[in-house]
């Protein structure tokens, strides 16, 4: 299993540990082949992308690569109507660690207009394995949400 550093705030290495133990045996062992770490972080040191709830770093100066987790960030992403459980939060986790882990698996295209792309299909190949039909009823929700935030009929997070 890759190890999870945490230094976040609030320490969430038990939610991540708990959310993406199942899907690492069931992801193929190449997948992960080249992924040092899960780095747990409150948010991305990126200005150009504090926005986002994760970010894959590729591997430079014969240091492994490895993927950022901004669990804060991707709890305060879950829809506002959908209850706060533990399920939901532990499917927030690893729908984003596979959109990361997709960027890992697809790094070598040098175009982002494809690299994008191809995370997104990676993470919901995945999550279609893991959670069935349920991953549509989640995405329709997630949807149905940004919708809702965009009309101003949504509750702040």
């Amino acid at each position: 299993m890759i190890k999870i550093e945490d230094k976040t705030r609030l320490h969430y290495k038990k939610l991540v540990e708990d959310s993406l133990k199942t899907i690492f045996l069931i992801l193929p062992k190449e997948d992960l082949e080249g992924i040092d770490k899960v780095l747990l972080l409150d948010k991305c040191q990126d200005k150009d992308f504090e926005w986002s709830g994760g970010f894959y770093r590729s591997a430079k100066n014969g240091n492994l690569a490895y993927i950022e987790l901004y669990p804060e960030k991707i709890l305060k992403g879950i829809p506002f109507f959908l209850p706060r459980l533990h399920f939901f939060k532990r499917y927030s986790i690893v729908r984003m660690f596979l959109h990361e882990l997709g960027h890992h698996n697809s790094w070598d295209q040098n175009d982002l207009s494809t690299i994008e792309p191809m995370a997104d299909k990676y993470m919901f190949l995945y999550l279609k394995k893991i959670y069935g039909i349920w991953n549509s009823f989640f995405y329709f929700f997630g949807f149905l949400d940004t919708v809702l935030k965009n009309c101003n009929y949504s509750q702040p997070n």
